[in-house]
């Protein structure tokens, strides 16, 4: 364990004199109208105890800083590196006799230790070695001389500083991601545009879809509705998720506050929900005579009501969906923003083998019509409109719902049956093959391979996996007329 103690003896006579004078020069600070709050307290915390030699211990700090440049074939030394620096030697006890410089890195130490665990440095990075110092990057010795503070104590505000803005990011990363995953899983046919962390005057981040879709155009569904309030609070609900239920931001606000307002024109305005009635309030607060009472109170917790099952559904979504949300969050952080291309590579399966609760199953040999088209063009299936290629085959299932099969896949996995000839219209018996399949507990979205669509999943589907790249939906109701499970 660190020795991180602090000294309980202290000299009064000696701290008197260092007091007094500083006391002085506190009131001087005061009086000036351009030192900052920040500033102050850092030369509080300097000199409120009798911290000596702070400047030995920067030299300190800049050896082991040093030491970490030179392994990483760095040539200027950074505030991320010396605050690193600083940290761990504070770990290691370098400051148990300086007690208002230890105060200030505990204090900053949440901070730069996002610094830290983004650039992966580990303690043995920074053991102090034999070598050459190096040399500070200019602007950080600009700021360090534009300081009230010593140089530890900038330091450590800096390297505070610069963990404050990653945890920003991480969180805004977060949310946007909660944003587009859950766009894409319940409204994949409005492009998702652009996703961004890079910090505006309006916002620090966003989350666009096409405003041109023709679904914004067409009158529209409790369904769609619904999914819009499920996007607006997914970003707060992914925050949430990620890094704690006492989070609350900026960001979640506004999010929670559109959710409210589409919720209330659902409620009050389109009269949508059954419970409350087909009731336009603001129709009747223009009539004479009007007077507010219990049914502006009852679409008040009607609206309550629809915003609590929303978010209960959305954090499903999510959970459910999760690693997408990792996925999007962490290109984020490194691209910055992403664009329609982006979203959707981060959102392709690759398999369903590290799912937990996937389930052995074998496809069961039954016959189904078939026939091949002469043109390319788009299947409407009972999961979403997906592309096909003249030639490949359009099979029809026991509900008369239809989809395609690429040609050369189709030839591996099935054979002429009774007296139909290879390669023309009739029956076909499916050959049995071994995969595993997951039922889905929450909506979820399956891109498919070459652009040729994507499949859109409810809960209680199924998600077949043959290892063969692409993945296919049944929907619970035809499972088991398809597939056995066998464990």
């Amino acid at each position: 364990m660190c020795n991180l103690s602090f000294p309980v003896e202290l000299d009064i006579e000696k701290s008197s004199e260092i007091r007094l004078p500083l006391s002085n020069r506190l009131r001087h600070l005061t009086k000036d109208p351009n030192i900052k709050l920040q500033s102050f307290v850092d030369k509080l915390l300097e000199n409120a105890l009798p911290d000596e030699n702070t400047e030995q211990l920067f030299a300190l700090i800049h050896k082991r800083a040093s030491a970490h440049s030179r392994r990483y074939g760095n040539m200027t030394l950074t505030a991320d590196v010396l605050s690193a620096a600083t940290l761990f030697a504070f770990r290691d006890g370098m400051f148990v006799d300086y007690p208002a410089v230890s105060t200030h890195i505990a204090a900053a130490a949440h901070h730069i230790e996002r610094v830290i665990e983004l650039n992966k440095w580990r303690p043995d990075d920074f053991v102090e070695d034999n070598g050459s110092l190096v040399s500070l990057e200019p602007s950080l010795i600009e700021k360090i001389d534009e300081s009230f503070t010593s140089n530890v104590f900038s330091i450590v505000s800096f390297g505070a500083a610069a963990g404050a803005q990653i945890s920003q990011q991480q969180t805004t990363a977060f949310h946007e991601a909660g944003h587009a995953v859950a766009s894409f899983m319940l409204q994949p046919q409005i492009p998702i545009t652009q996703v961004s962390i890079i910090m505006t005057q309006q916002y620090a981040g966003v989350m666009r879809t096409d405003v041109n879709s023709p679904d914004f155009d067409v009158p529209q569904s409790r369904k769609f509705l619904f999914a819009q309030l499920q996007v607006c609070l997914a970003g707060g609900i992914a925050e949430r998720i990620r890094f704690g239920e006492d989070l609350c931001n900026s960001g979640a606000q506004s999010d929670l506050a559109n959710a409210s307002r589409l919720a209330w024109v659902w409620v009050a305005h389109y009269g949508l929900d059954d419970g409350f009635g087909p009731i336009s309030l603001p129709v009747l607060a223009e009539q004479p005579g009007y007077v507010g009472g219990f049914l502006s109170d009852e679409a008040q917790r009607t609206v309550q009501q629809l915003l609590k099952a929303c978010q209960a559904e959305t954090r499903e979504l999510l959970k459910a969906n999760w690693q997408y949300v990792e996925s999007l969050a962490n290109s984020l952080l490194k691209q910055k923003t992403l664009g329609t291309r982006e979203v959707i590579e981060a959102m392709i399966d690759k398999g369903i083998a590290a799912w937990p609760g996937t389930k052995k199953v074998r496809s069961k040999s039954v016959d189904r019509e078939v026939r091949f088209a002469d043109t390319a063009g788009v299947c409407q299936t009972l999961e979403g409109p997906v592309r096909f290629s003249a030639g490949d085959a359009l099979v029809t299932g026991s509900q008369s719902e239809e989809w395609p099969i690429p040609r050369t896949k189709f030839d591996h996995t099935y054979q002429p049956s009774g007296k139909t000839e290879l390669g023309s219209a009739g029956l076909y018996r499916k050959t049995p093959r071994d995969g595993i399949a997951i039922q889905l507990l929450a909506p979820r979205s399956i891109v498919l391979s070459n652009g040729r669509g994507v499949l859109q999943g409810q809960a209680g589907d199924w998600v077949i996996d043959y290892g063969e790249g692409d993945l296919s939906l049944v929907s619970r109701d035809l499972f088991s007329a398809y597939y056995d499970i066998l464990a």
